[in-house]
């Protein structure tokens, strides 16, 4: 029997262990690993449909990069291409996502996105790399809640909404999502779930952040890495306002 055999004949939760290792270092090394083989892709968990729902499929050390020469994700000459790039080892890759060709980005965490559809108003969380899709509580419901706990709520204009300086996602071992953000204008935090229930909206903070000047993801990475990312993505939300 070659080395190669040998590899081949692991035992199911070996290779499982193996696996699990693997994917605590990067989600697409993951993928590669359960493509090596029959075996090894049948004896480890398949990340399609739990991208999303459990942690440990987010791509973390992945994020969404800009073009250049004013070409924003979903502009028609990328056709519906991406690129993203890995903060530990500089490789870069691109993704074909479709829902560019509707949608816009608010902001990116933690290599998920998170979406706007300009004609309804609905906000929906990507896995870039599974296609897995969560839905939340549409835009306007977060423009209400905010409306009824702010005696300025007259002075800002739908566009304000959009403007994100920072993003949390978590899930609960139920597999329900909660993401939390900063409104970037408004210096307030608000935050949905993916329930169904009949209590589907954002909610909108009483009280008021001071303004922050960088930030840290769940990985405690900071300056070139994450603030890079959430300067451009103010700057392009502020660009495509004006156009």
């Amino acid at each position: 029997m070659d080395d190669a055999s040998r590899w081949a004949c692991l035992h199911p939760d070996l290779v499982r262990l193996i696996g699990w290792r693997v994917l605590a270092g990067d989600l697409l090394d993951y993928v590669r690993f359960r493509a090596v083989c029959p075996l090894w892709r049948s004896s480890t968990v398949c990340p399609l449909g739990r991208g999303l729902v459990d942690e440990r499929f987010h791509p973390r050390l992945w994020v969404l990069l800009p073009e250049g020469r004013a070409l924003f994700p979903g502009h028609s000459e990328l056709h519906g291409y991406v690129r993203f790039f890995n903060l530990s080892t500089g490789l870069s890759v691109r993704a074909r996502l479709p829902l560019f060709e509707d949608h816009r980005i608010l902001d990116s965490v933690d290599g998920l996105v998170l979406l706007l559809q300009e004609r309804d108003g609905a906000i929906r969380l990507l896995h870039p790399f599974t296609g897995d899709i969560a839905e939340l509580p549409p835009l306007t419901t977060l423009v209400s809640d905010f409306a009824a706990k702010s005696k300025l709520s007259s002075i800002w204009d739908l566009s304000d909404f959009r403007k994100i300086s920072a993003t949390s996602v978590s899930v609960s071992s139920d597999g329900l999502i909660t993401v939390m953000i900063v409104l970037s204008m408004m210096c307030r935090v608000a935050f949905a779930t993916t329930s169904g229930g009949s209590d589907r909206q954002w909610s909108v903070s009483s009280w008021s952040l001071s303004p922050m000047f960088f930030f840290l993801n769940k990985e405690g990475i900071k300056g070139p890495g994450a603030s890079l990312i959430k300067r451009w993505a103010y700057s392009y939300n502020e660009d495509t306002e004006r156009n």
